[in-house]
């Protein structure tokens, strides 16, 4: 019974030690960070959090008039987040996305229309945001899989031309915790 207590204690410190070194590194080159699906309560609770504590600007990307509902509902102060509506964001800088886009993607014969209807789905408009410098990451999928995130963002953040242009590689990292025989993502 001590080793599993031992074993315990290694895993908790680990997880301890792992997050002050990630904090302690955010904070001293704080970047702007991207949250997708910004509605969903979990990642709307994590985003406060990280802004409160000065880890991160946040920008939250959806409805604004469901991700403010939300902030209501949960009486967070979300007024010092910026928040991107993919559908009434401006339309010409719209288009720069969409000729970027289209520019990255050149030669796997992306047209135009085809970029435009990408950029309706929010984790294409996320990436695009961080490839032109709007965000410095993107962070998202509590709600959609994965692999839905993971895609554009091997399509335009992780391109020959976005390492030309020192764009740093894709980084993705979850802490799975033991507990009572389940496993929780923390």
């Amino acid at each position: 019974m001590k080793n599993i207590q031992n074993s315990k204690d290694i895993e908790n410190d680990f997880i301890i030690e792992l997050d002050h070194k990630i904090r302690s590194l955010a904070l001293k080159k704080k970047k702007k960070i991207l949250i997708t699906e910004a509605w969903d309560e979990r990642a709307l609770l994590a985003a406060f959090e990280v802004q409160r504590e000065g880890i991160a600007d946040i920008i939250l990307l959806g409805s604004k008039d469901k991700i403010m509902q939300q902030a209501q509902k949960l009486n967070l102060d979300i007024s010092n987040m910026q928040i991107v509506d993919p559908k009434t964001y401006n339309l010409y800088d719209k288009e720069k996305l969409i000729e970027q886009l289209v520019q990255l993607r050149s030669y796997k014969g992306l047209t135009k229309e085809e970029a435009a209807k990408l950029l309706e789905n929010d984790n294409y408009f996320g990436c695009m945001l961080v490839y032109a410098g709007i965000a410095d990451a993107i962070a998202g999928s509590c709600i959609c899989p994965t692999g839905d995130l993971i895609r554009p963002a091997l399509q335009i953040l992780n391109s020959k031309k976005t390492k030309s242009n020192n764009i740093p590689s894709l980084f993705s990292i979850f802490i799975f915790k033991k507990s009572h025989n389940l496993f929780q993502k923390i």
